[in-house]
């Protein structure tokens, strides 16, 4: 575990799961180790990597405990931008480093008031990705995304909350 994250799962007799996203252990591994060996074959492998644009920004939505809510906010931002503006990965690097770079932000991503996603259900985990070869793995990580952006959506974006109080 790296500093500053939890171990998320619940465990009882009969069944253990993550206490934020629900994922079922997976021979007896924690999503957070699913996480990494995602992370790794994508660091590995150029075709499991085409979808590392979607792969963190999943994972840290379903796991808010890892991010201050402002935090969360922008990573929700950044997935929305991918799967429903067609954001290149690209044009998101050029955003960030205008916006979110660390010298240019007055946030933390990691510190400051917590998101409380309570009574969240989630249609899709990590749980539910293949590894066994690139093109399942791809679908599975874009379904994945999309469902968790979808799930969100009684969530909106911090910029529509403040349209709307206007």
């Amino acid at each position: 575990m790296t500093t500053g994250e939890t171990d998320c799962y619940e465990s009882t007799a009969e069944e253990a799961a993550c206490s934020e996203c629900g994922a079922a252990l997976v021979d007896s591994q924690s999503c957070e180790v699913l996480f990494h060996t995602c992370l790794a074959l994508e660091f590995g492998e150029p075709a499991y990597g085409a979808v590392h644009n979607l792969t963190v920004p999943a994972y840290y939505l379903q796991h808010p405990s890892l991010l201050s809510r402002r935090g969360w906010e922008e990573v929700r931002a950044t997935l929305s931008a991918f799967l429903v503006d067609g954001v290149s990965v690209g044009e998101m690097r050029r955003r960030a480093t205008e916006t979110l770079d660390s010298g240019q932000r007055d946030f933390s991503f990691r510190t400051g008031e917590p998101m409380n996603l309570v009574d969240t259900i989630w249609s899709r985990t990590i749980g539910d990705i293949r590894l066994d070869d690139a093109e399942n793995y791809r679908a599975d990580i874009r379904h994945w995304a999309q469902a968790v952006l979808d799930d969100l959506s009684q969530y909106l974006p911090r910029k529509q909350e403040e349209n709307l109080s206007e």
